[in-house]
């Protein structure tokens, strides 16, 4: 299995497990993604997940998601000149489906490597990339996955996540990379950035990686910034968690190392 755990994700009694330097239908590094159930105490083999059309250095679960019984999985390597995208799939009795072709990052002919970052809530899902603008898609009354206000987003950023803030009944996305993190809210088909919220911190210097990694939940934020340093020379990394009532930690408070 080739880097099998690279990307992890749990739900319920569902775990995924990436594995994208896997070797897969006579390609190289095209990449896997194996699924697990929990039986009892143990944790039973259910499925392999690959790409429809397995291509060399296509690195599919590099990154994945997990929301009942729907996945997401990142594959920088797809596409010509490396654009990358995204392959849902949807279980249905014990079976896993494609949900769709790969999503569509509409990139031209650069690099964007998207995949890099996935994540799922409900019907909303992102795509982030190598600090290019991130893609959302929602899920339309045909089952169908369809762009939600890409044109709205021109910050770029690496890490994605996403939620829903139940009492505005907004979308939420979350954008990490440049050292920052940035808060946006879905409204009228469009992705504001929240300015209100505090996204940056006192106690991270440029080059600590703020924002690599980010999470949010029940209104909270979380972000890593793997490269702090604690006084030596070698990074020791900080977690941040911040609220979206306004409230950010800082050191000795809620900040993680």
């Amino acid at each position: 299995m080739g880097n099998f755990g690279e990307s992890v994700a749990v739900f319920g009694d569902t775990i995924v497990v990436g594995a994208p330097t896997e070797n897969h239908s006579g390609r190289i590094k095209a990449g896997s993604v194996y699924v697990y159930v929990r039986n009892g105490n143990e944790w039973d083999f259910e499925e392999e997940l690959f790409a429809a059309s397995p291509f060399n250095h296509e690195f599919f679960g590099t990154s994945v998601s997990l929301y009942h019984n729907t996945v997401i999985v990142g594959m920088p390597g797809h596409g010509s000149f490396e654009k990358g995208g995204a392959q849902l799939f949807h279980r249905v009795n014990n079976f896993w489906e494609y949900d769709g072709a790969p999503l569509a990052t509409g990139l031209g002919t650069g690099e964007g490597h998207y995949g890099r970052s996935v994540d799922i809530h409900r019907e909303i899902v992102a795509v982030g990339g190598d600090l290019v603008p991130p893609k959302v898609f929602e899920k339309d009354f045909t089952d169908a996955w369809v762009p939600l206000g890409h044109s709205s987003l021109t910050t770029g950023g690496t890490a994605v996540a996403v939620d829903h803030d139940k009492g505005n009944n907004d979308d939420i996305l979350v954008l990490g990379g440049y050292n920052k993190v940035k808060i946006f809210y879905h409204e009228d088909n469009e992705w504001n950035e929240n300015e209100d919220v505090p996204t940056e911190t006192d106690y991270v210097d440029d080059g600590d990686a703020f924002g690599a990694s980010v999470a949010i939940s029940e209104g909270y934020v979380v972000a890593g910034a793997p490269m702090t340093h604690a006084g030596g020379l070698s990074p020791v990394g900080e977690v941040f968690v911040m609220d979206l009532n306004g409230a950010k930690t800082g050191d000795g408070d809620d900040d993680f190392d």
